[in-house]
């Protein structure tokens, strides 16, 4: 057997394993979400709420004006479950949500998706590509989402 015919042979089998690898690694990312965690630790989420907590703080607009405006502070977040390929859901109430004012929620998801995200490490983001997802406590559905691998808020509609 000489080089040509090894490197042939190699290629082959690289081409097949990755055939495989790449649609299950696919499905497993996108299916992530959906998924509990087996291993949710009580401790990392005890942690993330404490971080939450002292993150969100009430936010000001225009408080050099002629009347300042008062303090408005972000949502509660209710309910936190770990999903696999560390994403969470964090649940929230859909009405004290969208009655804030839209930076408030942008800067309520994003704050909070980055310091979720950044207790991964970037090997992680990149391969399992990780979500937060802020949800309605009443309904589950999903009012906004922030990813990880490209740090990319997004609000969702409910209609």
């Amino acid at each position: 057997m000489n080089w040509s015919d090894l490197i042939r042979s190699s290629f082959g089998c690289l081409t097949l394993l990755s055939s495989l690898i790449v649609p299950v690694w696919s499905v497993y990312v996108h299916r992530a979400p959906d998924l509990p965690s087996p291993n949710s630790s009580t401790r990392e989420l005890l942690d993330l709420k404490q971080k939450a907590s002292n993150m969100l703080t009430p936010v000001s607009f225009n408080t050099s004006g002629p009347r300042p405006v008062p303090s408005i502070p972000p949502p509660a977040i209710q309910h936190f479950s770990l999903r696999r390929a560390d994403n969470l859901d964090l649940f929230i109430d859909k009405r004290e949500f969208e009655d804030r004012l839209f930076p408030i929620r942008e800067e309520f998801v994003r704050n909070l998706g980055s310091c979720w995200c950044e207790s991964h490490s970037s090997v992680s983001r990149f391969i399992f590509r990780p979500s937060v997802r802020f949800r309605s406590l009443s309904s589950g559905e999903t009012l906004a989402s922030y990813e990880c691998a490209n740090s990319q808020t997004e609000f969702h509609s409910g209609e």
